[in-house]
């Protein structure tokens, strides 16, 4: 009988057998996804009728058990400069590992990750980036992880469980680098296919596009084979600039405001007492405070004259009674 190693812990390996069955045996420096022969356990005879339906069965079994052990299910994307690509099957076991640019080239050739759980895949990855000072303490730097898959709903359990793997990682070693994990569905993986990246690259420079007053002097392509700390560097520095210009908008309005009241305090001020400025009339009409102040004057003359009409009358009155 024949099964396929999908599993190495404490001495022992994890077969997957052609009758579908795991069983365990020694580990004898064996690999994940070896294929490894056992010796047959001893069994009644049966007709020959149904062993030959049994050796079919078993067969389909195993050759089911092999589909899905190297069969992707999920795949995720790391980008820090160097950038990779996982593919893992339905036991998250790294069933192939590819570079998207020259860093990840360089990066791949001296390490191995195929055949391993993809968190310990993840972590020696996470180590290998430490060693080759692409994750360092740069508050720009940081790592990119992207997960996609048919299942949406296990895509994003993946990328949460990821982004604590690495994390946990870069703070074993002492290191500052974020980490940002997510899911994306597979037509934003083929999207970033065709322009050659990963979609984590391709989701941070859109980022930066949004981030930039003028997204038209941003030339997509170039930005695409920058490093993260580059990009994110950029983003930070556009999100100041927004802020500032705001704040320094509101400034501008503010003072407009104030401006505006002081000027009506001002024309108030001139104004003779118990006389309201002009609002709420016609824009157009101009109050005409001398008018205002000569009918003023007029009225006060005509007062006085009509009292000492009234002193003089009363004087004449008395005059005219002594005579009598």
């Amino acid at each position: 009988m024949k099964g396929i190693v999908v599993d190495i812990k404490e001495g022992m390996a994890s077969l997957l057998t052609e009758n579908g069955e795991i069983r365990g045996i020694k580990d004898r420096t064996y690999r994940i996804g070896e294929e490894v022969i056992l010796r047959e356990r001893p069994r009644i005879r049966l007709g020959l009728l149904r062993w030959g339906a049994g050796v079919a069965a078993a067969f389909v079994l195993f050759v089911t058990g092999a589909f899905a052990y190297t069969t992707p299910d999920a795949y995720i994307s790391v980008d820090v400069n160097p950038s990779v690509e996982i593919a893992i099957n339905i036991f998250d076991r790294v069933v192939d590992v590819k570079a998207v640019n020259d860093d990840g080239v360089e990066l791949l050739s001296s390490i191995s990750l195929k055949h391993m759980a993809i968190e310990k895949a993840m972590q020696q990855l996470t180590d290998k980036l430490i060693e080759g000072n692409y994750i360092t303490n740069d508050e720009n730097g940081g790592v990119i992880i992207t997960t996609s898959g048919e299942n949406q709903a296990k895509a994003e359990k993946l990328a949460i469980r990821l982004e604590a793997s690495v994390r946990e990682c870069i703070d074993e070693e002492g290191k500052t680098a974020a980490v940002e994990a997510e899911a994306v569905g597979l037509e934003r993986v083929k999207e970033a296919e065709k322009l050659g990246v990963t979609p984590g690259k391709l989701n941070l420079v859109e980022k930066l596009v949004k981030s930039s007053p003028d997204p038209e002097d941003i030339v997509i392509e170039e930005w695409l084979d920058k490093p993260v700390k580059d990009i994110n560097k950029l983003i930070k520095e556009n999100k100041k600039a927004l802020k500032e210009q705001e704040k320094a908008d509101r400034k501008d309005k503010d003072k407009e405001q104030d401006d505006e009241e002081d000027a009506i305090d001002k024309d108030d001020g001139d104004q003779p007492k118990g006389v309201k400025s002009g609002k709420g009339k016609d824009p157009g009409e101009t109050p005409d405070w001398n008018n205002s102040n000569k009918e003023k004057e007029k009225k006060e003359v005509k007062e006085k004259n009509e009292e000492k009409e009234n002193e003089s009358g009363k004087g004449n009155g008395e005059k005219n009674k002594q005579n009598n």
